[in-house]
């Protein structure tokens, strides 16, 4: 078990508040998907949380340093989770599903984000900015598990109010508590057999098409949701996969073959 540190960074305000361990909050996504907060910990989780709006500015600017972070620490299929918390949209109403997707699309962000309109996720907000005094968004929140209680969580707030100071801060935190940067993450950047593959149409709707050069031997395929789940796997080659029953969002493919791995990242509509 890790030893135990928790960091919370201000972007636009910085106030130094007393830690206290996070209560066991359950929140949902728009795929159905429910984060129990104590269950994540008992299995060594960090959990990063960014609190926003999409008609906040500043929360816009932020976005990519998170991103830039839930790539290097592997999108979700290790030890660090990291989950975009957003309040209202651009009307100053509960965000809804339709609210995050637009934001994903608008800011190329991969990265889950929870709206305020689904579930009990609206009440959790309000408990998490009451007991956490959020003054200001965007305002972030790192949870490392307690080792003398592995259910639980512990926060410690960071004062810094540097432009970038929540990118630095919680990338130092993590890395100075044993969670390491993830080489085997689904960075499209370091794909390097993706050219033996075309898949189509990206954005898609109801189907995935792959096409593969002559010489390629698919052995299987796999569909991954950007927390790592497996939703799809089949075992022979296939020309086509249906999606029509996934939600809109950001998914991950996986080809295995012959000579190793290809990843994809698309959008289902």
């Amino acid at each position: 078990m890790k030893k135990k540190l928790l960091l919370l960074t201000l972007f636009l305000n910085s106030f130094l508040i007393f830690s206290q361990a996070p209560p066991n909050f359950t929140m949902e996504d728009c795929d159905g998907n429910e984060y129990t907060f104590s269950e994540l910990f008992s299995e060594g989780k960090a959990i990063v949380l960014d609190l926003g709006s999409q008609w906040c500015g500043p929360c816009q600017s932020a976005t990519q340093g998170i991103q830039d972070l839930y790539e290097y620490f592997g999108q979700n299929q290790f030890d660090v989770l990291f989950f975009g918390l957003m309040f209202e949209d651009n009307s100053y109403n509960l965000a809804s599903c339709e609210t995050v997707h637009e934001w994903d699309e608008q800011f190329n962000l991969t990265y889950p984000t929870l709206p305020a309109g689904i579930g009990n996720n609206a009440n959790i907000m309000m408990e998490i900015a009451d007991i956490y005094e959020v003054y200001g968004i965007p305002y972030f929140i790192a949870f490392m598990p307690d080792p003398n209680d592995p259910t639980k969580g512990i926060v410690i707030y960071d004062d810094n109010t540097s432009s970038m100071g929540y990118y630095n801060g919680i990338k130092t935190a993590l890395l100075n508590n044993g969670y390491e940067k993830e080489e085997g993450n689904l960075n499209t950047e370091s794909f390097s057999l993706e050219d033996e593959f075309l898949i189509f149409p990206n954005p898609a709707n109801e189907k995935i098409f792959i096409e593969s050069g002559a010489s390629v031997e698919i052995e299987s395929i796999s569909i991954f949701s950007v927390r790592g789940e497996v939703l799809k796997s089949i075992k022979n080659e296939v020309k086509s996969i249906n999606i029509g029953e996934l939600s809109s969002g950001v998914y991950f493919i996986e080809i295995k073959h012959k000579n190793g791995l290809a990843k994809f990242r698309f959008l289902k509509d």
